[in-house]
């Protein structure tokens, strides 16, 4: 297993776990913020009020703004193999999501593991 987006994801805001959409397909996807989309962020700190946030000054001083987003893992060359961690700023939760395949072939999409 690596830090791996691989081309077939579910990746559309309807279709993407929790709806964090990222249409470049990056492996670790956080930077989520409340107060608006900054997309590409691989820290966060989880502070004492049990939320997620980055660090606008880069201190890690819980000053920032929550911050959400996804991690994927997969082992190269097999879509089906794929795993999502998703986080949400806010409580500092996690979910973890994997795909599911259709009859017949293809995937059918995400699905949240604790479902």
């Amino acid at each position: 297993m690596s830090f791996l987006a691989q081309t077939g994801l579910p990746n559309t805001t309807a279709t993407a776990p929790d709806s964090y959409y990222n249409s470049s397909l990056q492996a670790i996807d956080l930077g989520y913020a409340a107060n608006g989309y900054t997309s590409g962020v691989s820290t966060v700190y989880f502070c004492p009020d049990g939320s997620a946030q980055n660090s606008q000054d880069g201190t890690g001083d819980c000053s920032g703004s929550w911050d959400g987003g996804v991690v994927y893992l997969a082992q190269s060359g097999n879509v089906l193999s794929s795993r999502a961690i998703t986080l949400w700023g806010g409580t500092g939760r996690i979910h973890g999501w994997r795909l599911y395949s259709k009859s017949g072939g293809g995937i059918n999409g995400c699905a949240n593991e604790t479902a």
